[in-house]
């Protein structure tokens, strides 16, 4: 029987195994994306929890809901990230949070529903 978080509708699990944190492990080309998009420690680690997470979900969760042993391995994965995890809590509530999730759809090469929809009314006219 398949787990939760390998169904139509994925979750990430309070007790996240070891193979399951490691595919949040970010690759070169993600941690040099982050870099080029974000000057702060605290907004690169929120940028690049937020990419590695849409990744592996297909969707946007909060901050709150991503098991903090997730955020501990993308930021030691990174040298020079420091795991303040209340930090991100701070671009939960912000106005930051859309442009990260905007930085997170153009790297991933996706629109948002909304935009897709209009986009494909434009073309048509």
């Amino acid at each position: 029987m398949p787990l939760v978080s390998d169904t139509a509708y994925p979750r990430l699990e309070i007790n996240t195994s070891a193979m399951e944190v490691a595919r949040f492990t970010p690759t070169p080309a993600e941690i040099a994306f982050v870099r080029r998009r974000a000057r702060q420690d605290g907004v690169r680690l929120a940028l690049l929890v937020l990419l590695k997470s849409f990744q592996r979900l297909g969707y946007f969760v909060a901050f709150e809901d991503i098991p903090p042993v997730i955020v501990e391995h993308v930021a030691d994965a990174v040298p020079g990230l420091t795991n303040p995890a209340t930090v991100l809590a701070d671009y939960q509530t912000s106005t930051y949070r859309s442009r990260l999730t905007s930085l997170v759809r153009e790297y991933a090469g996706v629109a948002a529903f909304g935009r897709l929809v209009l986009l494909c009314h434009k073309a048509r006219d």
